[in-house]
């Protein structure tokens, strides 16, 4: 983990309650100050790692 960062994910995986993986081993580190922005094609995984961030999905 970054000491700097004010967002650090590091190996995120997630899969669905149907056996489907949906995210394997992301990683991402934001800066303070910096903007990033998740793009993909539809079904690639940004709401999920939204929603992993937030706390809506369970562990």
């Amino acid at each position: 983990m970054n000491a700097a960062a004010c967002l650090d994910i590091t190996n995120l995986s997630a899969v669905l309650p149907n056996g489907a993986r949906v995210l394997r081993s992301v990683s991402l580190s934001v800066q303070p100050g910096e903007v990033r922005a998740l793009v993909g094609e539809s079904g690639a995984g940004k709401t999920m790692i939204g929603k992993a961030v937030l706390g809506v999905l369970p562990p």
